[in-house]
């Protein structure tokens, strides 16, 4: 089980599992860099495109994307009913109310 707390400044992370990059049992500040200062989000728009014309590899799979937004809709599911949500979630778990009413 874990849990994520947004900050101005950055995300809170804690978890009870062991997850690369966070510490066990603790508290994790994970701050903010500069709100897309240096706009790397475009050089990864711009190189996901080239690849799709291309025909290679993407440099980040899209089922790593995918993961990625599940912690998202995990916190917001966890924020609507104040309860702990498990990853993976469950098919059509992800269907949060915060989205699709």
């Amino acid at each position: 089980m874990g849990q994520i707390v947004f900050e101005d400044s950055g995300l809170l992370v804690y978890t009870d599992n062991v997850v690369e990059g966070l510490t066990r049992g603790e508290w994790t500040e994970l701050p903010f860099s500069e709100p897309f200062a240096d706009q790397s989000y475009v050089t990864y728009f711009d190189r996901f495109a080239e690849a799709i014309a291309e025909g290679v590899p993407v440099d980040i799979p899209c089922e790593e994307g995918r993961k990625d937004l599940e912690v998202f809709l995990a916190a917001y599911r966890s924020g609507e009913t104040c309860l702990p949500v498990a990853l993976p979630m469950a098919s059509g778990q992800e269907r949060s109310t915060l989205f699709w009413g």
